[in-house]
């Protein structure tokens, strides 16, 4: 949790609104690809490596490629507790990790992943994943993933959406959409869509349907696969653009930020997204789902008038002294922080101060949504 200067968060989310952090809304492409798709410890494999893809950092480079990697198990804390690394050190890569050049910027390697991460097959781990990153000769340049991240092979079944081919699809409302997915292995495949079946196979590689998207805002696809030993899911989006509706910003609200009325039962939430299609407000008053009553209206002049062009929504139902954790939805894609916000909470930093420092700070809604998160405080002093 922080107290951020308004400057800051509003610049902040000026950016976001502006499409600036287009790269954290981009599709991850991995640049790893392993032969077979479907495999356990015990299976031999090829990894492939293209360097033109994720953080692109080997790209250019003309050198010897190796890899640097480990094994995430049940006896990991988190993806980034890597066990039984290959190799001593980062910067003097061995034998074993050299790649081998396959021209185009792509590197391959093969082995047995029990028998190749040193001590792996002398215990009962279960290996869930392989993690790793490229390196040239002396430790750089470096080959990462997307965002400069941690490339991670999960082990096992996997599925995937052929269509739509994008994560996230706009439709109008009552289309019928084709929906098709794959897996590396027979398995039950089911299809939901807001968390309702509309298709399933059992011992299946793929399963197709149409199915009619009709709720305005967002709607999620999940297809989940179960081989007997495990499960996968993949997860599409597709949007339906809401109707919105034209209304000047109430008499006496603020034109920033929020606007507490009926003695902190109810708040005023304002916006300025000159150029935007539709917002919603999501939080712990709506259960972070897009509905009817959060779709945020707009004025006259939202896209013309900078002093007075706003979006706009009231939340009711508030309990003056509880806190309350929201965001906005711009467009079915982008969340952000309120821009004039007194408190956020923070992912990635609010594990870092102590109870001392902060008694009582509110937990991040883990699981519900991603990013920095605004406060509301109904009643507060």
């Amino acid at each position: 949790m922080k107290k951020p200067q308004l400057w800051g968060c509003f610049l902040l989310a000026l950016l976001l609104l502006l499409g600036w952090a287009s790269a954290a809304q981009a599709q991850a492409t991995s640049p790893v690809t392993v032969s077979p798709a479907y495999f356990s410890d015990t299976t031999p494999i090829t990894l492939t490596y293209d360097a033109t893809l994720g953080s692109g950092g080997l790209a250019t480079y003309t050198g010897d490629v190796y890899i640097w990697t480990g094994v995430v198990t049940n006896l990991s804390t988190d993806d980034t507790n890597w066990r039984y690394v290959v190799g001593n050190s980062y910067s003097s890569p061995i034998l074993a990790e050299k790649m081998t050049a396959l021209g185009n910027h792509k590197y391959s390697i093969s082995f047995t992943p029990r028998t190749y991460y040193p001590g792996l097959a002398a215990t009962n781990e279960v290996v869930k994943k392989l993690a790793m990153v490229f390196r040239g000769t002396g430790g750089t340049p470096e080959g990462k993933g997307v965002g400069n991240s941690n490339i991670l092979v999960p082990l096992g079944l996997q599925v995937s959406f052929t269509s739509p081919a994008s994560a996230t699809t706009t439709v109008a409302a009552g289309t019928a959409l084709a929906v098709a997915g794959t897996a590396t292995a027979p398995a039950t495949l089911t299809l939901t869509l807001n968390g309702t079946q509309v298709a399933q196979q059992t011992a299946a590689t793929s399963l197709s349907t149409s199915v009619t998207i009709t709720q305005p805002g967002v709607n999620t696809l999940v297809l989940s696969g179960n081989d007997g030993t495990s499960t996968a899911t993949a997860t599409a989006t597709v949007l339906v653009p809401p109707a919105t509706t034209t209304a000047p910003l109430p008499t006496g609200a603020n034109p920033d930020g929020i606007t507490y009325l009926n003695g902190g039962t109810s708040a005023i939430l304002s916006l300025t997204a000159p150029n935007k299609s539709y917002i919603y407000v999501l939080g712990d008053f709506n259960n972070w789902q897009t509905t009817s009553a959060g779709l945020l209206h707009k004025t006259a002049t939202v896209d013309t008038d900078a002093t007075t062009g706003r979006w706009w929504v009231q939340v009711d139902g508030l309990v003056p002294g509880q806190e309350y954790a929201y965001q906005f939805l711009v467009d079915g894609q982008l969340r952000i922080a309120d821009p004039y916000c007194e408190k956020i909470l923070d992912p990635d930093n609010d594990q870092y101060i102590p109870a001392v420092t902060y008694p009582n700070l509110k937990a991040y809604p883990t699981g519900q949504t991603t990013g920095l998160v605004s406060v509301l405080s109904p009643g507060a002093a």
